[in-house]
């Protein structure tokens, strides 16, 4: 995996986000996260998988969002590249 930039939320202003639907992010994992997806009502959902500690999640054609030791990543590829804006990316970093 390429090296991580660290991402908040765009309704939050601080860094640190503890909680996502009652969970702990710091205790979410792949399974978890999909229990959180299934009561989310869009259109297509997420892709979601586990790649050693990481919990990875990406909605078809918009950016890759990483949970990994309690907080919320992108790619650095990800965040400096000119697909997605800044604000593109942590709007999905909101699990909805």
């Amino acid at each position: 995996m390429c090296a991580l930039k660290a991402v908040t939320p765009i309704e939050y202003s601080e860094r640190k986000i503890k909680r996502y639907y009652g969970y702990k992010i710091a205790n979410l994992d792949a399974e978890k996260l999909q229990e959180v997806m299934n009561g989310v009502n869009v259109a297509q959902p997420p892709r979601i998988w586990q790649e050693g500690d990481m919990v990875c999640y990406q909605y078809p054609n918009k950016p890759l969002i990483i949970v990994k030791d309690g907080r919320l990543f992108t790619t650095e590829e990800m965040w400096d590249g000119k697909e997605f804006s800044d604000k593109e990316i942590r709007h999905q970093a909101k699990l909805n």
